[in-house]
């Protein structure tokens, strides 16, 4: 899910943006460069689907020799003001608990604890900045955003998108698009004005790509949401293997969406 959403602490793991899992990071200067993955959204409550799409764009990647450094959740700020949004405290703790037992991702804090509404070119550069620290300097990582097809066609809808952000996603550091059935990304990029002059060289016009947008697989058809895990929770129906153990366990822990959702036909 997501939109047009859009300081490190005493150590790399309890920080708002941790780099305990960054590979590359704390080591020596002549650290391999690579990709660092970002998906934003409302993780509400973060699904199985979720998690793959970072296992996705990581494979993608590689058989494309780019190394992958790591990956991100950034749960939305409660500023989203969304109906049926769980408080962003709960949100952080389900991303945790989802990523606990991975070797590539991690959660970062830092748009959820905001107190204004923050937009995702704002939350790449944050983690940037990050990545760049942690990895001793500029250009040893470019930060990606991870994102379904149905995210990018929201780029058609007007004054939802900033056009100047639209560029800098799509031409300075790059988007990582899992297909959805019905979606086409790419159409959808090469139709947008504002895009105009960022297609590959020698690759304008009709049928022009992007360097830096990497369209991903999904061999798999589900189009599993958590608009769906929140309705059959309200329903009293079991959402067990269809996200994390430790999710699952913290939505009955905290007696989360056990009441009918207000946003029957939202986004996720």
């Amino acid at each position: 899910g997501g939109g047009a959403r859009r300081g490190r602490g005493a150590s790399a793991s309890c920080a708002p943006t941790p780099t305990d899992k960054l590979r590359g990071a704390g080591g020596a200067g002549g650290a391999e460069a690579g990709g660092v993955l970002l998906a934003c959204g409302s993780f509400n409550p973060p699904t199985l689907m979720h998690l793959r799409m970072f296992e996705l764009a990581r494979a993608h990647l590689e058989r494309r020799g780019q190394r992958v450094l790591g990956g991100y959740m950034s749960p939305v700020s409660d500023a989203y003001g969304k109906a049926g949004l769980v408080g962003a405290a709960h949100r952080l703790e389900m991303c945790r608990r989802a990523a606990s037992h991975s070797s590539l991702l991690m959660v970062s804090a830092w748009e959820a604890q905001a107190a204004a509404w923050q937009p995702t070119l704002s939350v790449v550069r944050h983690v940037q900045g990050v990545a760049d620290a942690a990895l001793g300097g500029a250009g040893r990582a470019r930060v990606m955003l991870l994102c379904g097809a149905d995210l990018v066609e929201t780029f058609r809808r007007p004054g939802l998108w900033n056009p100047d952000d639209m560029r800098a996603l799509v031409g300075d550091f790059g988007i990582a698009c899992v297909d959805r059935q019905g979606s086409d990304a790419l159409r959808t990029l090469q139709e947008l004005p504002e895009l105009r002059g960022l297609e590959a060289p020698g690759k304008g016009g009709a049928g022009a790509d992007f360097a830096r947008v990497h369209l991903v697989e999904e061999p798999v058809d589900n189009q599993m949401s958590s608009t769906q895990l929140r309705a059959a929770i309200a329903r009293g129906l079991p959402v067990r293997y269809l996200t994390m153990d430790g999710v699952v366990d913290y939505i009955e822990e905290a007696g989360l969406y056990a009441d009918p959702p207000a946003d029957p036909a939202g986004a996720e």
